[in-house]
């Protein structure tokens, strides 16, 4: 490399599948329904403090946990108020930190398309 040798970085998204269970992040969007209770069935977005407000619970941290463990708490929580809760919990927009830095990269406004940036090497040190 040399002195005003320019590289460009292209951002790939990977459909590759997970070994392991997907972990919800702030700005996921959740449904929570429970199947005798439709007042409190609600589309939640995971909040900057990680958490997602619920009726009868309030806020319940629902970042860094999967559906699965969301689900079980949930149904935990409302035993509380409700026989037999059923509750069921919907991903509806995950990958929220993915289409972050897809944005954050996205150039087709204004160098000509794609998820790239180009950097110029301004010098070079041994």
């Amino acid at each position: 490399m040399r002195v005003r040798d320019q590289l460009e970085f292209v951002y790939r998204l990977t459909r590759e599948e997970s070994k392991h269970s997907y972990e919800l992040n702030v700005g996921d969007e959740v449904r929570i329904e429970l199947l005798s209770e439709k007042e409190v069935d609600r589309l939640l977005a995971i909040q900057p403090d990680g958490t997602i407000t619920v009726p009868l619970l309030g806020q319940i941290r629902a970042a860094r946990r999967t559906v699965r463990e969301l689900q079980d708490l949930l149904e935990e929580q409302y035993t509380k108020f409700y026989k037999s809760p059923n509750v069921t919990v919907t991903p509806i927009k995950v990958n929220a930190r993915l289409e972050d830095l897809r944005a954050t990269v996205d150039a087709r406004q204004g160098f000509g398309g794609g998820q790239s940036r180009r950097a110029v090497v301004m010098f070079f040190a041994m």
